[in-house]
């Protein structure tokens, strides 16, 4: 069945890995959101500092906005395996209004691509 929508031609999301500079606009990002609360913070996750190797993502649209965060690291258990950051209760994507439907479908796309 073919789809209905073309998602990856839809929208421009651009996703990359976390990076230091980032911090700011990241909390910022969290606060804002109603899906995200200080365990997605970035002070937050420092505190665990070297414990972890984060692979956190961020997602931009194609004004470079942030526009989502998705906090991970490496499975402390199993080092070829990607999980929702391991200093955190529970994780996912954390968004902006700006990343629904055919955006978010594609954010996820590229965070898997990402990842394999």
């Amino acid at each position: 069945m073919e789809p209905v929508v073309d998602v990856a031609t839809s929208v421009n999301i651009i996703v990359r890995h976390y990076e230091k500079r980032d911090a700011k606009a990241w909390d910022r990002l969290v606060g804002e959101s109603w899906s995200g609360t200080f365990l997605h913070e970035r002070r937050f996750l420092a505190y665990h500092g070297d414990r972890f190797a984060d692979l956190s993502l961020v997602v931009e649209d194609d004004r470079g906005y942030i526009v989502g965060v998705f906090p991970a690291a490496l499975d402390p258990a199993q080092g070829d395996v990607v999980t929702s950051h391991p200093g955190s209760t529970y994780g996912g994507v954390v968004h902006s209004e700006a990343l629904r439907g055919i955006a978010m479908l594609e954010a996820l796309r590229a965070i898997a691509t990402t990842y394999s």
